[in-house]
């Protein structure tokens, strides 16, 4: 699932660098760890399974989209354009960016919680 958002939100990035775009102003994102907060995700979760090995590919995958981004724009440019995002409005690109990290920090989280439920 989280390569799916990460995957869905650079697409997005993509779309706006490749548009005029205009400067938001800064967000506060520190809720979007704080687990106690619940949100609707975009995408929709597969009920597929899928093996170890191909969710590792794939979020090596989408991570490799996210590096292709830092590398071939301008910092500035993160600042000047924006996306709308559901839950905080427009978010900078830069933001934007900040909020995959946050998210897969949210989803480690989710993932420690699993583990020591089922270590009882």
């Amino acid at each position: 699932m989280y390569s799916r958002i990460e995957s869905y939100f650079i697409s997005l990035v993509n779309k706006a660098l490749s548009e005029p775009g205009q400067r938001a102003e800064e967000r506060d994102l520190s809720q979007v760890t704080d687990r106690t907060k619940k949100r609707k995700s975009p995408i929709e979760p597969s009920s597929e399974f899928k093996s170890r090995e191909e969710l590792v590919s794939r979020l090596n995958d989408s991570r490799g989209k996210v590096i292709a981004v830092l590398n071939k724009t301008d910092p500035g440019t993160l600042l000047d354009k924006s996306i709308f995002h559901p839950a905080f409005g427009m978010l900078s690109l830069k933001q934007t960016l900040e909020f995959i990290g946050s998210l897969e920090l949210r989803h480690i989280g989710q993932i420690e919680e699993i583990k020591q439920y089922l270590r009882g």
